[in-house]
């Protein structure tokens, strides 16, 4: 009688092994920190399986490895939590989660709502004219919040606004324009992307 070897793709992380340490004494919530080579291994796999490295951080109630897996949940659609996920990340991480995503869009409409500072009216530049800036940001902050991902990047953000300053003839208006986007990616940049 033959026995098979079953064998796990590359990419796929098993959590049988971290189960597994309870058996023998090794509590995982006290072995797997942020300096340990265990730590370290599972993360490379948050990447690709991303819900079942935050499952197994909550089953074992592993702060560090939920905390650092927890980034690579941002693009993840909360509509796709299923009872069962659910259940088995528990209501502090699943909370957490929540809490993250949410934050993250409360910060970037905050960032958003503020538009480009006016300058003093000139001939070159009528107060209408620097309306019509302004009214391009919000549509531009607008279509950024529509979209209602907490995973938007930096450089994304930047490259939505950064099109539309070459419409604008006025150098004040165009320098306004360019200050607020740096203030407002860098802002982005600083708001917390972890649980």
């Amino acid at each position: 009688m033959g026995y098979r070897l079953r064998v796990m793709p590359r990419h796929s992380m098993n959590s049988c092994a971290v189960d597994r340490l309870e058996v023998y004494g090794v509590h995982p919530s006290t072995e797997i920190t942020t300096a340990s080579a265990l730590h370290s291994t599972i993360l490379l796999h948050a990447h690709v399986d991303t819900m079942k490295v935050c499952l197994l951080a909550a089953k074992h109630d592993i702060f560090d490895l939920a905390v650092s897996s927890s980034s690579h949940l941002l693009s993840f659609s909360l509509n796709k939590i299923t009872d069962d996920i659910a259940t088995r990340m528990g209501p502090i991480y699943m909370t957490r989660l929540f809490s993250l995503h949410r934050g993250r869009l409360v910060s970037l409409k905050r960032l958003l709502s503020s538009s480009p500072h006016l300058h003093p009216p000139s001939p070159k530049c009528s107060l209408k004219m620097q309306n019509s800036v302004t009214k391009a940001w919000r549509l531009a902050s607008a279509y950024l919040l529509w979209q209602d991902r907490p995973d938007l990047s930096s450089s994304y953000i930047d490259s939505v606004f950064r099109s539309l300053p070459e419409r604008v003839s006025c150098e004040l208006c165009k320098w306004a324009f360019q200050c607020h986007i740096q203030v407002m990616t860098a802002g982005w940049q600083n708001v917390k992307s972890t649980i």
